[in-house]
């Protein structure tokens, strides 16, 4: 695991916070570790289920590493909750049922902060490439589309994606995704990547800069990660031109969805685009 990533217990931790504001609990060991797989993929249940063991208080064993944190607690077989809920303020609802504003700890053990440097997309378009922070997928689409590119293909070692869609969007700043799950269903209706996108002719190359912004299944909208957003800019990840960007493509976004009932299929088509169509393959 790199040095400036949080350690296990610390993602499992931020993952029950999210699944608790999304108001999932009690949670079970699999929806625990299929949330930390949204950030981070890469970290196997093989190491993840024994520190969930450590860290729970009411439990034996378990990882090293989890053993006295004390922030679950099990209430059923293989149901857990957070010893102690998040506070309210966690979570800003700026507008109720519709926005919500949604921070996840990050840091080191001792409270100092380590959040990840910016992390960079890049797409070989004649390769049909997807080069991500944590590995290269081969596509199955990647396509020019007028000033925008996307592609399409299988989501690799994800414990609940199985596949997904995304469409850069320069002019916007933004990647528009879509991500499904093994049986075909959407996991959330968009997920939205604030980004400075370099179009190429062989390489697109994109920049996240930590701010998403999420539609879920019944319409909700969150913008997440505000908290590694902060972070990166105090720790200079980001110059000051950079955030500026960020915020404005995320306020100009929340902003339009509004406008539209939080459609994005109509945002998108206010600027004279169109979201491909695609039949997610089964995932074996």
């Amino acid at each position: 695991m790199p040095t400036n990533e949080p350690p296990n217990w610390m993602v499992l931790r931020d993952a029950a916070q999210k699944l608790t504001h999304r108001g999932l609990t009690p949670f079970t060991r699999s929806q625990l570790i299929a949330t930390v797989h949204e950030r981070y993929p890469d970290r196997g249940e093989s190491s993840l289920n024994p520190m969930i063991q450590g860290m729970t208080v009411n439990l034996k064993g378990g990882a090293p590493g989890g053993i006295g944190k004390e922030i679950f607690r099990s209430v059923g077989r293989g149901l857990f909750e957070l010893l102690e809920p998040p506070a309210r303020s966690a979570t800003q609802e700026v507008t109720p049922g519709a926005i919500t504003l949604q921070a996840h700890a990050s840091g080191s053990e001792n409270g100092a902060a380590t959040i990840h440097p910016v992390r960079e997309q890049r797409v070989d378009v004649t390769a049909k490439r997807h080069h991500v922070w944590n590995g290269t997928a081969e596509c199955d689409e990647v396509s020019l589309r007028s000033s925008n590119l996307y592609l399409a293909r299988r989501v690799n070692r994800h414990a609940v994606l199985a596949y997904m869609q995304s469409l850069f969007l320069p002019a916007l700043g933004l990647i528009v995704n879509r991500f499904f799950e093994r049986d075909g269903s959407p996991h959330w209706q968009w997920f939205v990547d604030v980004a400075h996108i370099q179009p190429g002719d062989t390489i697109w190359l994109a920049r996240d800069f930590y701010l998403d912004v999420v539609i879920e299944l019944d319409g909700t909208l969150r913008v997440e990660d505000t908290d590694e957003f902060i972070a990166a800019v105090r720790e200079g990840h980001l110059t000051a031109q950079e955030a500026e960007f960020a915020l404005s493509v995320t306020h100009d976004l929340i902003n339009a969805l509004q406008r539209h009932g939080n459609s994005m299929a109509t945002f998108l088509e206010e600027h004279g685009v169109a979201f491909p169509d695609a039949t997610p393959l089964a995932s074996p």
